[in-house]
Parts: C-alpha cells; sequence; structure tokens
C-alpha cells in the first residue's frame, strides 16, 4: 500500500543516530537448497488454495513445515495454513499458528502475524481484540514497516463504526513508521500539520505519560507541544501541529511559516544515571507544487478555445519567501513551436498561490511575443478541435519527493478548440438542455458535499472547507441561472445540508425558512421543518423545537412524519432535563420530570404498534420510579410486558418493575417478577438472582 507524504513526518529518536547498513551475508549451498525445496513444497500448497482444495493445501504446508523448519519459506506457509483453516472454519488452530509466529519475535514476519490476527478479529466484529493485535505492532515493532498498517487499519476500523475523531486521530500517524527512516522526508509542508514522532527508551508510557516539544523557527515563531505515547507500555511518543503561511504569532497553537523557513524542534531526553540531555533538529521547509489551468471565467479547464485567454495557477507554498507578493517563472509552450516565459504574481501576502494570464490567437507562432499563438487546422475525425496543444511547465525546486533527488517537473496540458461561429441561441427554461446543466449541478454539489464531510471526519480542515465552499457555488448557480426552475427546491435542500455539515446553524436555519416559505406544498417542507426543530434543540433552543413538534404532530396527523413529531417531543423534554451550562437552556428549562411522563404516555397510547413505542415505555418506567410512583411504573412495566414480550427492553423493564414491587413491599409478586426474568432474559438474569436471593432471604422465616 503506498501513502502519499504530503505532511511532514519526523522520528526525532532516529534522525539523532543513523545505523549503518549490514551488508547482507551470502546464504550457503546447502540453505540454498532447502530454500529452494521449501518454496517448490509452499507452490504446490498454493496450487491446492487455488481450488480451494483446502485439506490438501494444510497436507502440503504441513509437510513443509515437518521437513524444513528453519528456512524463511516456513512463514508464508504458516500464514496460508492459517487462511486455509479459516476457510474451514476451524478459526481457533488457524490463530494458534499465527500465535506461533508472534512468539518468535522475528521483525518481518511477527508484526505481519499481529497483522493478520488483527483482520481476523475485525472480521469478527472483535473489535478490542483486534485493536490490541494492531497496537502490539506498534509497541514491539516501532521500526516495522507494518506500523503504518497498523495505524491505518485501526483508523479505518473507527471511521466504519462512526468514531470520526479517533479515526482522524489515528489515520493522521499514518506514513510515521516509513518517513521515520527516510532523512530526506524532514521538511516542514507549510498549511499541512507537523507530525512530531520521537523514541524515548528510558520512559515507559504510562496513560499519563507525556513529553514536552519546544518548537522554533526562523522567522520568531515559538511553540511548544506535548507528545502522548502511541500505546500504553512503549517507548514512541506523538502529537501533531498546524502549520501555515504567515507572519508569526508565538503561543497560539499553530506554526506560522515563511517559504524558505527552517524549525527547530528540542527536547529533553533522558539518560539513566545522566539525567537529561537536550536534543534537537533543525528541519528546513518544502512543499509539493500543484498545477492548475483555467479559461478566461476561471474554471478549471483540459481545453481552451482560440482567442479566449487562459489563467495559469500554480499552488507551492515554499514559494512564499517574502512578506510581499512573490513571483514565480513558468514556460509556455504549444506543438506548433511557439514558446513564452511568464511570470506568475502571488495572489496576496503568504497566500502560496500564483497567477498569471496569456491570450491565446491564431496567427504564426512568434515566441516571447506576450501571447501565444497557433496556425494550426482541425485535428482529424474532430468539428472543434484544433491539432495543436498548450504546455505549461514549472520547476519546482524544493519539494517532497523521495524519488526524483532534486528539481521536480510540474506540467500541464490543454488542448485548443476552434473558436465557434454560429449565432446564439437563446433556450426556453423549459428545454431539455437546461434541465440538463440545472441535474448536473445539484449532483456536483451534493457530491462535493459528500467528499467535504469526508474530508472533515478524517480532520483535514482546509481541504473539507474548499469543498464544502464549492459545493454551495453549485446549487448558488442552479437558483441564480434558473431561478423559478422547480429543482431550486433541491438546491436550496442541498445548501441547506452543506450549512448543517459544517455546523453552520444560523445559515440553516435561514434556508430552512426560505424552503417552507417558497415551496409549503412541498413533500419536503415538513421534513424540512422537522430538521429545522432538532437544530434548534442542538441549539439549545427548545421552546423553539416544541412548537415545531406540537405543530406538525396536529397538522400532519396520520403520517409517519406526525409520528416522529410526536417522540421527538418527548426526547426534547429528555433533553431538557440533562443539566445545561449555558443561559439560554437555563432560562428556557421549564420541564418537569411529570411532563416527560405524560408525554411518554401520551406517545405509547397513540402509536401503540410503532417500533418507538417499547422504547418510550422504558423511559415511562423510569420516570415513574424516579417519581416514586412505584405503583405507576409497576402498571406500566405490566403493560410493557404484555405488548412487547420479546423486546430487547423487556427484561430491563421487568427488573425495574421487581424494584418498584419490593418499594411497595409487594415481595411476593417481585419474586414472581424475578423469576420470569431469570426464566426469559438472559441478560438481566443474573442481577434478577441477585435480588431474587435477597428477597427470599429477607421472607424466609429463621429457624434455630
Amino acid at each position: 500500500m503506498k501513502y502519499g507524504f504530503r505532511s511532514l513526518i519526523v522520528a526525532l529518536a532516529l534522525c539523532c543516530v543513523l545505523m549503518p547498513a549490514m551488508a547482507q551475508a551470502p546464504m550457503d549451498p546447502q540453505r540454498a537448497k532447502q530454500e529452494q525445496e521449501a518454496e517448490e513444497l509452499f507452490t504446490q500448497g498454493e496450487a491446492r488454495m487455488a481450488v480451494s482444495s483446502y485439506e490438501e493445501a494444510i497436507s502440503s504446508f504441513e509437510n513443509l513445515l515437518k521437513r524444513y523448519p528453519d528456512t524463511e519459506t516456513r512463514y508464508k506457509a504458516q500464514f496460508r495454513m492459517a487462511d486455509a483453516l479459516i476457510s474451514l472454519k476451524r478459526e481457533p488452530k488457524a490463530l494458534e499458528l499465527l500465535q506461533a509466529v508472534v512468539k518468535e519475535e522475528n521483525p518481518d514476519w511477527s508484526p505481519k502475524a499481529l497483522a493478520k490476527i488483527g483482520e481476523f478479529y475485525t472480521g469478527q466484529q472483535r473489535y478490542s481484540d483486534a485493536f490490541r493485535a494492531y497496537k502490539l505492532i506498534i509497541a514491539d515493532y516501532p521500526d516495522s514497516t507494518m506500523v503504518d498498517y497498523a495505524h491505518f487499519s485501526i483508523g479505518k476500523t473507527h471511521f466504519q463504526l462512526g468514531h470520526y475523531e479517533l479515526a482522524a486521530a489515528e489515520l493522521d500517524k499514518v506514513g510515521t513508521a516509513a518517513a521515520s527512516q527516510m532523512p530526506d522526508l524532514q521538511r516542514v509542508s507549510p498549511g499541512e500539520p507537523l507530525y512530531v514522532r520521537l523514541t524515548e527508551p528510558n520512559l515507559v508510557a504510562t496513560a499519563d505519560a507525556k513529553l514536552v516539544v519546544n518548537i522554533v523557527t526562523k522567522s520568531g515563531d515559538r511553540e511548544t507541544i506535548t507528545l502522548y505515547p502511541e500505546v500504553e507500555g512503549g517507548d514512541r511518543f506523538s502529537a501533531a501541529m498546524p502549520t501555515a503561511l504567515g507572519d508569526a504569532k508565538g503561543g497560539n497553537d499553530n506554526l506560522e511559516l515563511y517559504g524558505n523557513d527552517t524549525v527547530t524542534l528540542t527536547y529533553k531526553s533522558r539518560y539513566v544515571g545522566k539525567g537529561s540531555v537536550d536534543r534537537s533538529i533543525t528541519m528546513a521547509t518544502a512543499a509539493n507544487a500543484r498545477l492548475i489551468i483555467r479559461d478566461s471565467l476561471d474554471n478549471e479547464v483540459n481545453g481552451v478555445v482560440l482567442s479566449d485567454t487562459i489563467i495559469i495557477e500554480v499552488h507551492d507554498a515554499d514559494r512564499d519567501v517574502t512578506n510581499n507578493a512573490d513571483t514565480i517563472p513558468v514556460v509556455v509552450t504549444t506543438k506548433k513551436k511557439d514558446s513564452e516565459n511568464l511570470t506568475l504574481t502571488e495572489t496576496g501576502k503568504h497566500t502560496g498561490i500564483f497567477r498569471a494570464s496569456i491570450k491565446t490567437m491564431k496567427g504564426e507562432p512568434k515566441e516571447n511575443s506576450g501571447a501565444l499563438e497557433s496556425n494550426a487546422e482541425l485535428a482529424e475525425r474532430s468539428a472543434t478541435r484544433l491539432d495543436d496543444l498548450i504546455t505549461i511547465t514549472y520547476t519546482d525546486e524544493t519539494n517532497l519527493s523521495t524519488k526524483d533527488g532534486g528539481p521536480r517537473t510540474v506540467k500541464g496540458t490543454v488542448i485548443i478548440l476552434e473558436p465557434s461561429t454560429g449565432e446564439a441561441k437563446f433556450v426556453a427554461q423549459e428545454f431539455e438542455d437546461s434541465s440538463t446543466a440545472i441535474v448536473a449541478l445539484l449532483y456536483k454539489g451534493r457530491a462535493l458535499t459528500q467528499i467535504a464531510s469526508t474530508y472533515r471526519d478524517l480532520g483535514q480542515t482546509a481541504k473539507a472547507r474548499k469543498n464544502f465552499e464549492d459545493a454551495a457555488k453549485q446549487f448558488a448557480q442552479v437558483m441564480a441561472q434558473y431561478p423559478n426552475a422547480p429543482e431550486v427546491e433541491d438546491a436550496l435542500y442541498g445548501l441547506y445540508q452543506n450549512f448543517v455539515a459544517q455546523n453552520n446553524y444560523n445559515s440553516a436555519i435561514t434556508i430552512i425558512t426560505q424552503i417552507t416559505r417558497r415551496f409549503p406544498q412541498s413533500i419536503r417542507a415538513p421534513q424540512a421543518l422537522m430538521e429545522l426543530a432538532s437544530i434548534h434543540v442542538k441549539r439549545e433552543e427548545y421552546d423553539r423545537a416544541l412548537a415545531i413538534y406540537q405543530n406538525l404532530s396536529q397538522t400532519a396527523k396520520g403520517t409517519p412524519l406526525a409520528e416522529e413529531a410526536q417522540y421527538a417531543i418527548c426526547t426534547t423534554y429528555i433533553e431538557m432535563l440533562k443539566p445545561k451550562l449555558t443561559v439560554s437552556s437555563i432560562v428556557q428549562k421549564s420541564v418537569t420530570p411529570e411532563q416527560v411522563a405524560f408525554s411518554l404516555e401520551e406517545y405509547a397510547r397513540a402509536y401503540p404498534n410503532s417500533e418507538r413505542t417499547p422504547e418510550a415505555l422504558w423511559q415511562l418506567v423510569k420516570f415513574r420510579y424516579d417519581l416514586e410512583d412505584y405503583r405507576g411504573a409497576v402498571d406500566t412495566a405490566r403493560r410493557m410486558a404484555a405488548l412487547f414480550p420479546d423486546s430487547v427492553m423487556t427484561g430491563r423493564v421487568m427488573l425495574m418493575q421487581a424494584q418498584a414491587q419490593i418499594k411497595l413491599r409487594l415481595f411476593d409478586d417481585a419474586v414472581v417478577s424475578l423469576k420470569t426474568i431469570i426464566a426469559n432474559y438472559g441478560n438481566e438474569a443474573q442481577q434478577a438472582e441477585v435480588l431474587l436471593n435477597q428477597i427470599l432471604k429477607r421472607i424466609t422465616p429463621r429457624t434455630n
């Protein structure tokens, strides 16, 4: 798997001491022969695996392990034998094989075995066991390239489970292991997080362990970052700090840099018997340049009409070297031998974005004329494309590439199109082409919103913001160009979802209000109101939320939406009872437990067949019990058991029923309830047995 190193990864400990590469000793002939024979047996096993003959494959691998137990091939055989055993549903035996590899503590194969174990547990949804296996790779084999895979696997699993913050934190660490062995990657990339990762062999990490690193830039910024252990019990510590182009603002937990800056990191390393010693490393800045070609309307394009102006845009943070607008050179050439040297100017102070424009025109190519001339004719079998190309070349002197070993060439190419000579044709709004354009804009807006949400969940704030902005532009374009089209409702709704995803609730409320006013008969309007109310709940504006829910429960009677609104009233009341700190919520907090209980009772009575009713009845039993209305709690619990005997909530409800009966001193009834739980509801059986024993001791007469 290849991970792009867009950000700096620093491994301080490995930068302090670089171990020389050891020459590999040649293999003796006897050992080489054994490896060859073992490989032949392995190939036989693989052939059996290919046709799903797992028993025969296992026999081949077992034969290999018996005859050649000291070869490197045996590891591959153990792995594939484990795969065969898993296919035959013999998981314990497979795990035993992989654990045997782990116990050998082989730096190459043991981490791979742990990764395989992690994959198996993930497939079984045993996530804690999977995380434990991956974290052992990180703790026990910190220099293995499998560390990257471990971080990636943990992060991906958290993402799939919806733990986006944990996923972002873990995925941020991907690349640290490989980068720690590549001194050439010791660069700070402005705008991308600075990852600091170090090994402190004399400090075994506890849950509250931490290391402090001081960061100083040549341009004057001073920051402090606290590193925390990657795994408890390990000796690797890491953290990340955001960076940006700009003037230094010390102590703001953000590293401001110039493109030609240097960054020095210093920390105290512990030495046994010598206290501590300062360690430091200094790095330069670098960034990989990106080239964009636009038309005169500022749209990114891969083709330009001859006679139009093209805009050339280069993003290269390390070329922002002064406090003013800097410049960079590019070369623009055509296939027909025109060549122009162009100077791009930074768009503002510390943007790292450079732009310039150049006119294209028909004519004989003239080098350095200030315009791109082309005398090309139509390309073969094309009605619009000319037989010419424009190529922009930028030399990226400072970059993060580990392959180029020097300046990196960045190129972009666009085709040249024949200008249209036809008359303008106005299209009626209902014409099919306009509908196609609208739908295309809507789809693009939704796609960009989804991409932005993914970046947001992964913690890549800058990319998320850019995609959210681009998505909003698509929806705004629909409303501006086609103001009377019915799809304007879809555009407004897309814009609403865009604002919600950014937690921009004020703008979201404004958009929802527009939808309900402009499209009151739309089927989407009531649902939009539901979502508006949920926003009010998030903002702790409970009165506004309840007013919307109560209105919908009446106006949408007989529909699923009314049921949803009625239940939302209950959950809003419950939310209002929770402790709050904001002034607005304290002012609005006038709900009582009795009101909550009444709303739950009303919902359960109105919607006896709803899938939400068991949850509502459980909440009702709990509230009545908390209000010391024990008879009411018992009555509601009996109703729950009668209506929903198979619900996952019923055992819990009956347990509270028994507790209420004990409060009422109805011990015989409590015994019956507890015995019913033990017989039918296994999840609560243990608690029921404890309570039952307590009651029996209490009511059984003592004998001398």
